[in-house]
């Protein structure tokens, strides 16, 4: 029997079974350690499959572009409440044909400066701001979200070569063992114990043993490139199923203290519609700038040259200003009234939207919850079944050395042996799946 004891966050009720009640595994030096419900625990090599997941897979970097792009129109946006500074050169070449004077050209170089702060758009601008930032929470949310589920993904995959690769492993000792009832059936086809029949069918056996075990091989390397590609991972990938994790799975007690979600839960479709709330507040401010007049501080510098009249001769000046600029728009046709209904119907939206969202999430929760149990009961079912089929293929074992039964029935009792555990090892697996799926829900940590 095994419990852990969960040190989870604010939305998680903390459990903790007493010591002895933990169930034990010895590592490679002899210590006893407590069983623990991740994957990661037992197989090295998908630790550093997740770690690598962020830096190599190929969706999470196209992912991450995103953030990076509404990073930079945040910087415009803000950009449009800063000081907006232009220089200016310039140089022509003038050409005078006055009356009664001589032809005259000369060149002029000019330079100017100017710039620009606003200083009061009823908040329309810091509105603008604020929806930049929103966008980009938004972005690095739905990067971090991308990050957990593909992580949850490539666990399932991870375990899914694993379980494929004990299948074949289990194949090859069936393949071995059908061989070797081959051999003997020839052996008492020559004392005359058996007919030739039964000889054909144990033939038939290997021949379908082969051809199961050559379908299992290409599967797995069809599988295992996908997952490569998939992670962009590649370094060594270890498949085989270590032995504490079978013992795991025939001792330890699953689906026991179960960390529950008492307070307001989280999730990223929640947090999008908070957000996009939000957004439609802001646009509902800029929308009502629209018809207001808006106050901006102006300055600048700029040379110019004035010809005297009736004379060839100039006057050079350097020219400064600043002042406050007011600009009021008076009628838009109804642009900015059309802008805040629609800015306050998509936020009515929204908040429906959000209601079902909370609605669904606590379902969810409780769904995944009542999943894990039943995986639970499955995999106590799953053991049972492991036995009954064991104590079937002994007791057909000695069925057949009397030759009471066929050598395909005998064979069908040890691939009933081989399906009862890969079954056993396939409900733990999809536990640990969904447990993980469900800590992360719930915003526990996933040990």
């Amino acid at each position: 029997m095994s419990r852990f004891p969960y040190i989870l966050s604010f939305l998680i009720v903390s459990t903790s079974p007493p010591p002895e009640s933990l169930g034990q595994v010895e590592d490679n030096n002899g210590a006893h350690t407590p069983f623990v419900e991740t994957a990661e625990a037992f197989f090295p090599s998908l630790s550093a499959v997740l770690k690598s997941v962020e830096s190599q897979a190929p969706l999470l970097l196209e992912e991450r572009e995103k953030v990076n792009e509404a990073a930079a129109n945040r910087l415009v946006a803000d950009s449009a409440r800063g000081l907006q500074v232009s220089v200016g050169l310039n140089g022509h070449s003038l050409y005078e044909n006055r009356p009664n004077t001589d032809y005259y050209q000369h060149y002029r170089f000019l330079a100017s400066a100017y710039l620009r702060k606003p200083l009061y758009h009823w908040g329309a601008l810091r509105a603008g701001s604020r929806i930049a930032e929103l966008s980009e929470e938004s972005s690095s949310a739905s990067y971090e979200n991308l990050l957990k589920t593909l992580s949850d993904r490539m666990r399932s995959d991870y375990l899914g070569l694993v379980l494929s690769t004990y299948g074949i492993e289990l194949a090859e000792r069936s393949l071995k063992l059908a061989i070797a009832n081959a051999e003997g059936m020839a052996e008492r086809l020559r004392l005359g114990l058996v007919t030739e029949l039964s000889l054909s069918e144990a033939k038939t056996s290997v021949l379908q043993q082969r051809i199961n075990l050559a379908e299992l091989e290409r599967k797995l390397k069809q599988d295992t490139l996908t997952f490569r590609n998939d992670t962009g991972f590649d370094g060594n990938l270890s498949l085989s199923m270590p032995d504490r994790f079978i013992e795991f799975s025939e001792n330890h007690e699953f689906a026991k203290n179960l960390p529950i979600s008492t307070g307001s839960a989280s999730s990223l479709g929640i947090e999008s519609m908070e957000n996009l709330i939000e957004m439609e507040n802001n646009r509902i401010v800029v929308a009502k700038s629209g018809l207001r007049p808006k106050v901006n501080l102006l300055g600048g510098f700029y040379q110019d040259r004035v010809d005297l009249q009736d004379s060839r001769a100039s006057i050079d000046r350097n020219n400064f200003i600043i002042g406050l600029e007011a600009n009021w728009s008076i009628w838009d046709s109804s642009r900015s009234r059309g802008q805040k209904r629609s800015a306050l119907a998509r936020k009515r939206r929204y908040e429906m939207q959000l209601e079902r969202e909370i609605r669904n999430f606590r379902m969810e929760a409780e769904n995944q919850r009542e999943h894990l149990v039943t995986l639970g009961e499955i995999i106590n079912s799953g053991r049972k079944l492991v036995d009954a089929a064991v104590d079937r293929f002994d007791k057909s074992q000695i069925e057949f050395d009397r030759n009471r039964i066929t050598a395909e029935i005998f064979f069908s009792y040890r691939l009933a042996v081989d399906k009862s555990r890969l079954s056993l090892l396939g409900s733990v697996v999809n536990y640990l799946n969904v447990r993980s799926q469900y800590m992360r829900f719930i915003g526990a940590n996933s040990k």
